[in-house]
């Protein structure tokens, strides 16, 4: 989807008050932002106006917020502010886990071991690292149902 197009379709669902397409919408431009033009000021500006949309959204009524938060917590994480990056990646694992987001909770545990490996706080590292070590048991391996 071009840049014009990516515009044109965040206008349309915040004029019509869509909000989880205008998050979907939101999400894309950043991604566009960051993958594709490595544009990373506009991606953040994308993800945070993303975040204000997430404040109001329930994780019942938006399936993908688990994803959502992650995603920005990794941008964090790559530019290194890892303080604002353990924030969303808590707000990720907070969010009540089901066969849908198991592999993005699991993957924001994983992300807050790391900075928190960064930061060398590794008490709190090895806490995240043994969460998802626990999915070898049988019960955990494909996800929580």
């Amino acid at each position: 989807m071009a840049h014009t197009e990516l515009k044109k379709l965040v206008a349309l669902v915040s004029k019509e008050d869509y909000c989880f397409l205008k998050a979907r919408a939101l999400r894309a431009m950043a991604e566009f932002y960051w993958k594709i033009e490595k544009n990373y000021e506009l991606a953040f500006e994308q993800y945070l106006l993303l975040d204000k949309e997430l404040q109001n959204a329930k994780p019942e009524d938006y399936p993908e917020m688990a994803r959502d938060l992650m995603q920005i917590g990794e941008a964090y994480y790559y530019f290194h502010d890892y303080a604002i990056a353990i924030n969303y990646f808590k707000r990720a694992i907070a969010i009540p886990e089901n066969s849908f987001n198991t592999m993005v909770i699991n993957t924001a545990k994983n992300d807050l071991g790391l900075c928190y490996q960064q930061e060398n706080k590794l008490d709190s590292a090895d806490y995240y690292f043994q969460e998802i070590q626990k999915l070898n048991s049988p019960d955990r391996r494909f996800g929580k149902e």
